[in-house]
């Protein structure tokens, strides 16, 4: 129980993301679909998979190696194999997987570090999306797939900053916000979404969180 509380508030609490810590082991979730979600993001943001970044290498190791001694501490370790993944016609924008691998239970999270360029070519930690983003993301994407629009631009961050509305955490997007917010009410763990274009609201949704800490006996390949 105790490293199950420490792996809660340590790898969660401290990423300053939206997801409250108390919820990462909600009652009430079963079986995890957290590395098809990943999928779908790649898939959403049209990545390349690389080993390395084309651009501004000097910087993109050290960052990383950085990232990895952070996350390591917390419990998180780099998917084996897996590499990275760039984003964007100039590769500018770059995001690779950590998993939290509990052998004993079978158990499996994830933390996905995005990176961006700045506008003097160094590559910098922007945010880091949970499992729970991930989840939202990929609600998301599949209630807008029957709308005639460009998915991406409504549900990636463009800015990799996270937006400040007063109205609770959401990212820049290229056609304006996605708000993500996750808390407990009973024995769920809920999500409520909220996509904007301007000063529309595009979709407004809340729904039962599946994702926790759960069994997820075999990792899938990236």
């Amino acid at each position: 129980m105790k490293r199950r509380n420490f792996v809660r508030n340590a790898a969660l609490g401290a990423l300053g993301v939206s997801v409250q810590p108390s919820l990462a082991f909600a009652a009430g979730n079963t079986k995890t679909h957290i590395w098809d979600w990943m999928q779908h993001l790649k898939e959403l943001a049209q990545t390349k998979r690389r080993t390395q970044a084309q651009r501004s290498s000097e910087s993109f190791l050290p960052l990383v190696e950085d990232l990895n001694r952070y996350f390591e501490v917390r419990g998180y370790a780099p998917v084996a194999g897996s590499g990275f993944f760039f984003a964007g016609m100039l590769e500018n924008t770059c995001f690779f997987p950590l998993q939290l691998r509990n052998a004993r239970a079978g158990a499996t999270d994830l933390l996905v570090p995005m990176l961006a360029l700045n506008a003097e070519g160094i590559w910098y930690h922007a945010l880091t999306l949970t499992g729970y983003q991930l989840e939202a993301l990929h609600y998301a994407a599949q209630k807008l797939a029957g709308e005639a629009l460009n998915i991406a631009d409504y549900l990636l961050p463009i800015s990799l900053q996270v937006a400040n509305t007063g109205k609770g955490p959401c990212f820049n997007t290229k056609t304006g916000t996605f708000g993500i917010e996750t808390r407990l009410e009973g024995s769920q763990s809920k999500t409520r979404i909220t996509v904007t274009a301007g000063n529309e609201i595009v979709l407004s949704d809340t729904f039962v969180s599946k994702h926790c800490l759960t069994s997820s006996p075999k990792l899938a390949p990236l």
